[in-house]
């Protein structure tokens, strides 16, 4: 199995391993927690993207670096290297946790909207969330280093360790202890303080030895500047793209209103599950690429990513569209959930694929050190969508919201794809459209629409709910397949597998 391939079913365990998690705890946190606390676990959520703008585009940074030094014998600079960022990091940390606990009166006393908390006891939740946030941040660096490294297996495995622990101890904690938000966020912040610390050992275990100490070097800052600059930028810009929402939405709802969108965008942002290992796995491969100057293989790697992905998305994220009430009502067991949630979990899934299509063309660009036109092309599109918000949502409320961004989602892959080919794989843009999206997209859509057209099972009990999930499951399986064998460079793999099975 090349490095690759394992790196993507690694990415794609851990991804799935914490989506499974996240989907057999949160309704319990929900039953123990009630809506406006599961609100609060919300924001939390928002900050964290929020506050992780910090990172300045220093993880992405220290991914590209160890990936294309792992292909030279520079291993004294990328222990260096490493010193730098993660000194540079923890500031940033420390950083976070002081603005936090300057700005927690006005969140608590000015902008969290709830009847079940007093504003002192919001303020010390949102210092509980700030110092969760600090010591959980390193990691992100830590986890990114592994990556670059290749160790994507090794990264994975600690992750789905620690995913485990934090979710499954915090719901014991709150069932026999007492079913308090405080508890919750004080157990995430000792388990996170302890991943920091695990990841960051085992990274500086992984690389290879030197002599002499590493050591912090500015002329590393300067070098890494433009990249991390830039990647900053487009952290900012995606950050504020993607929380817009939600910041807006949680200034103008009641929480428990808000902790149904955040609900839905929650699943919907799980998804990510599906195109993050592979964009994970090809992005230092990409890179490598361009460094060793391989074109042919660049241009494979590339359009067998994109065909990948949407063999893979295509059919998951239609078929959670079109049942999204099936999927809302069968997971949390509440139909008041479900009737309120499931049209903004349609629209917002629609929104996350569009986003993953645009994926790979992302990575290649970042591979090649340009982010100035994902940039412009971005903070574009939060403009356009910052007006959509604030002439829609006073009068459409979620729905509004979540259409909004599907919509400028929609623009922002029509124009970066073009403007991706225009620059980089010229002339591979007909390629990408007809041999990579068009024929798994419409196979994968028709399987879905007319299993949908022709659903017979509607959830009530559990044997109903049993029926609808192995349904669902069955339609989407026949829908990936589909989507595979109408994909050029997927359809070769899968029946050379298929005979190496049979021949067995």
């Amino acid at each position: 199995m090349s490095v690759v391939t394992r790196n993507i079913l690694a990415n794609f365990l851990g991804r799935g391993w914490s989506s499974i998690i996240f989907i057999i705890f949160t309704p319990i946190y929900i039953h123990l927690l009630g809506m406006e606390a599961y609100g609060l676990i919300g924001f939390f959520g928002t900050l964290q993207a929020t506050l992780f703008l910090l990172d300045f585009g220093l993880s992405m940074s220290l991914t590209r670096e160890l990936a294309r030094l792992s292909v030279s014998s520079a291993t004294s600079l990328m222990r260096d290297t490493l010193r730098t960022l993660e000194v540079m990091y923890w500031l940033l940390a420390i950083s976070m946790l002081l603005l936090l606990f300057l700005i927690a009166p006005f969140i608590a006393g000015y902008w969290l909207n709830s009847s079940a908390f007093s504003t002192e006891e919001l303020e010390y939740i949102v210092i509980l969330m700030g110092v969760a946030l600090a010591v959980q941040f390193p990691n992100n660096l830590y986890a990114s280093g592994l990556y670059g490294l290749q160790k994507q297996v090794l990264a994975n495995s600690l992750s789905m360790i620690f995913v485990t622990v934090r979710f499954a101890g915090a719901a014991l904690i709150l069932w026999l202890y007492s079913p308090s938000i405080e508890l919750f966020f004080a157990w995430h912040l000792s388990i996170a303080f302890i991943q920091s610390v695990v990841t960051g050992t085992i990274l500086w275990r992984s690389l290879p030895s030197a002599a002499g100490r590493p050591r912090f070097q500015w002329a590393i800052i300067k070098g890494l500047f433009s990249f991390a600059a830039g990647m900053g930028g487009i952290g900012l810009v995606n950050t504020l793209f993607s929380q817009a929402d939600k910041v807006i939405l949680s200034a103008l709802l009641p929480l428990e209103y808000f902790g149904y969108y955040v609900l839905a965008a929650t699943i919907a942002m799980g998804l990510f599950m599906f195109i993050t290992p592979i964009y994970s796995a090809l992005f230092p491969r990409l890179t490598q690429l361009i460094e060793d100057r391989n074109e042919l293989n660049l241009q494979k790697t590339y359009h067998r990513g994109c065909q990948i992905i949407a063999v893979i998305t295509i059919p998951v994220f239609c078929s959670i569209a079109f049942f999204s009430y099936d999927v809302m009502y069968i997971w949390t067991g509440e139909q008041l959930i479900a009737n309120e949630s499931f049209m903004l979990l349609s629209l917002l899934v629609l929104s996350v694929l569009f986003n993953g299509m645009m994926s790979m063309p992302m990575a290649l660009q970042l591979a090649y050190g340009t982010v100035s036109l994902l940039l412009r092309l971005r903070l574009i599109m939060l403009v356009f969508l910052l007006a959509l918000l604030m002439l829609v949502v006073p009068v459409y409320g979620t729905v509004g919201a979540a259409a909004s961004l599907m919509l400028v989602e929609l623009c922002y892959l029509c124009a970066g794809v073009y403007l991706m080919h225009q620059k980089f794989m010229v002339g591979q843009l007909r390629r990408w459209l007809f041999n990579d999206i068009i024929p798994p997209g419409i196979a994968a859509f028709l399987i879905v629409w007319a299993g949908w057209l022709f659903f017979p099972v509607e959830a009530s009990d559990f044997y109903s709910k049993l029926g609808v999930v192995i349904a669902v499951f069955i339609i989407c399986s026949i829908a990936i397949i589909m989507a595979a064998m109408s994909a050029s460079l997927v359809r070769p793999w899968l029946n050379n597998k298929i005979k190496a099975l049979i021949s067995k």
